[in-house]
């Protein structure tokens, strides 16, 4: 009842920082009012290890790692899991990759299904090269950016694109 301070929900959120390569959150776990545990995995360019892969994944991680910029998100996915610890279950996911020669998003692919995902499969760097899992589909071309990295076009898949003006000294977007 409205009022009564004897009864509560606490929900909490807990950090965790499981790469000592960085210093960036790998897990964020939030319990829910049910009690399920609602965990946000991320990794970033010094999350990979082996990237001597030809393939376009690969090549843009090694870009991001070689010119230092080591906070830029590669794969972010949500997973929940019961209170009693069942149903492991991932409910969506994004992988960005990056340019080969410019340090700037070229696609994102995101996970396509009609029900949570009790299979996944998170996105793997090896010799042989990148692997991910078969629900991610291409959903985001940036297919351009400015002398100052802003983007000014990009489309969505099967959509039209969508061009951008920048100016206030190329700081804020004026047109779309």
């Amino acid at each position: 009842a409205q009022g009564d301070d004897t009864k509560s929900e606490e929900i909490t959120t807990k950090y965790f920082y499981d790469d000592t390569s960085h210093l960036l959150p790998t897990r964020i776990i939030t319990k829910n009012s049910k009690g399920e545990a609602i965990t946000t995995k991320n990794t970033y360019p010094l999350s990979y290890i082996t990237l001597t892969a030809s393939d376009a994944i690969t090549q843009g991680v090694l870009n991001l790692k070689n010119k230092h910029i080591i906070n830029a998100p590669v794969e972010k996915y949500i997973q929940r899991v019961n209170s009693n610890g069942s149903n492991t279950r991932v409910t969506s996911g994004v992988i960005t990759t990056y340019g080969t020669s410019s340090p700037l998003p070229t696609l994102a692919y995101t996970t396509e299904t009609s029900s949570p995902i009790t299979n996944f499969s998170a996105l793997a760097i090896s010799a042989s090269g990148a692997t991910l899992d078969t629900r991610y589909k291409p959903q985001i071309y940036f297919d351009g950016y400015d002398s100052y990295g802003n983007i000014i076009q990009q489309h969505n898949t099967n959509d039209i694109s969508s061009a951008y003006i920048w100016d206030y000294n190329s700081s804020l977007p004026i047109a779309e």
